[in-house]
């Protein structure tokens, strides 16, 4: 999985240097497509780059290995395909793509060959695939030649990961209560951090695949700086996306070649949706401060967060999807202590999001039967996930004092009874 990862990092957001010129807007983009030897798939899902799979995405159909379909956009903007097959197995390749384009043909292979891959109409799509097979060259091919000659005969003889690690991944093989699985987790992330999570060899081939990404990472960040078009706008929006798992990230670098795109770009949604990440980013932390955001009641009227920090001494601002395991084995945890809680202050504020339509919301509530309030969001009406800087998950808590002070996020009942006592 971590080759894949590494794989995808390069090859999913590196593109090309076009004119500075804002791209028309076509009044449709036909998508035309032949899918080869996958007679298994039958149908593709379609999202805008960076969408969420699990939230309306577009069916489309594949038909004697053929698929079509019509787009009928407002801007011109980064788009994402996947298979419905692989989205159900839980790992996909995304098929990325502008629509600056009347008609965009696809050629699409199984997995294993999606570097065969074809997509042929538009100038950005064209630049596109100049520039990720230039990047092939300077760096996914060096990744994949380190991986197929050193690092996966390491891992056949089990020398890959260090004896800690190794010990780890044979607990959560057995465990199943999911605290103790968020533990090991924790314990394991601690060693790679500190660079013990690999034995001696592995470190050494490590450290050459890790200054590869590293050179990457400086060759896509000099594109960034000095393009001025959408392509440029869409690294810069992945790079936001990505800032949990990039050590590099700089947010001060980032909010400054931030400004140069929102100016061009003033009525994008990227410009919106930059806004609110960049506002997580900076907030949504131990020490910040809270985002207002509105939701739908049960009785679909609207309320503000502010309006239950204001009744508290602590709130737990209660943020969760109803596929997300780890939310639900938090909330779990809360509930029978939430009633002692309350009598010292406490109080939720709880989104059910990642659903579009309000069924899966009642169903979820009538399930769950949590002693606090849910309220919802379909469709990410709200933005909320954005405004917290938790978009790639399924939710998250943040726990705020009075003032709105984060004291604490995804705390354990115990955690939030000691500050009470403090509070």
């Amino acid at each position: 999985m971590k080759k894949i990862y590494l794989l995808l990092i390069i090859c999913s957001v590196i593109m090309y240097r076009c004119n500075n010129k804002k791209e028309a807007i076509p009044k449709q983009t036909i998508l035309k497509g032949k899918v080869i030897k996958r007679g298994y798939s039958s149908f593709l899902q379609l999202v805008k780059k960076n969408g969420n799979y699990r939230i309306n995405p577009i069916n489309i159909p594949i038909i004697n290995g053929e698929f079509s379909y019509t787009l009928k956009p407002d801007q011109v903007q980064g788009y994402q395909l996947a298979f419905k097959d692989e989205l159900d197995r839980g790992a996909w390749m995304s098929i990325d793509f502008f629509n600056d384009a009347d008609t965009i043909k696809f050629t699409l292979y199984p997995r294993e060959n999606y570097q065969q891959n074809k997509i042929v109409g538009g100038e950005l799509n064209k630049k596109v695939t100049t520039y990720n097979d230039k990047g092939k060259l300077l760096f996914y091919d060096r990744v994949e030649l380190l991986y197929a000659t050193k690092v996966d005969s390491l891992r056949k003889i089990k020398q890959w990961d260090s004896k800690a690690v190794s010990d780890i991944n044979v607990l959560l093989s057995n465990e199943k209560d999911r605290t103790k699985q968020r533990k090991l987790y924790k314990e394991r992330t601690k060693l790679r951090d500190v660079k013990k999570n690999l034995t001696t060899q592995a470190r050494v081939i490590q450290n050459e695949i890790d200054t590869i990404m590293e050179e990457f990472k400086e060759w896509n960040a000099n594109f960034i700086q000095t393009d001025a078009t959408l392509f440029g706008y869409s690294l810069l929006m992945d790079k936001l996306y990505r800032n949990d798992n990039d050590p590099t990230f700089d947010i001060l670098v980032i909010e400054k070649e931030l400004k140069n795109y929102q100016n061009r770009f003033k009525n994008h949604p990227y410009t919106v949706t930059s806004n609110n990440l960049i506002n997580g980013i900076k907030n949504a932390k131990v020490g910040g401060f809270y985002t207002d955001i509105s939701a739908k009641t049960d009785e679909d009227k609207m309320i503000s967060l502010s309006e239950t920090i204001s009744k508290n001494k602590l709130t737990l601002i209660n943020l969760w999807a109803p596929w997300c395991g780890p939310c639900i084995a938090k909330d779990k945890l809360l509930k029978p202590e939430y009633s002692k809680l309350k009598e010292k202050g406490f109080g939720v504020f709880a989104v059910v999001g990642g659903i579009k339509e309000k069924k899966k919301f009642t169903e979820t509530k009538e399930k769950y039967n949590y002693p606090w309030k849910l309220n919802y969001e379909l469709n990410q009406e709200f933005k909320v996930w954005e405004k917290y800087n938790i978009s790639n998950s399924g939710g998250s808590q943040f726990l705020v004092n009075s003032k709105g002070k984060i004291l604490a996020i995804n705390p354990y009942p115990k955690e939030i009874d000691s500050l009470l006592n403090l509070n």
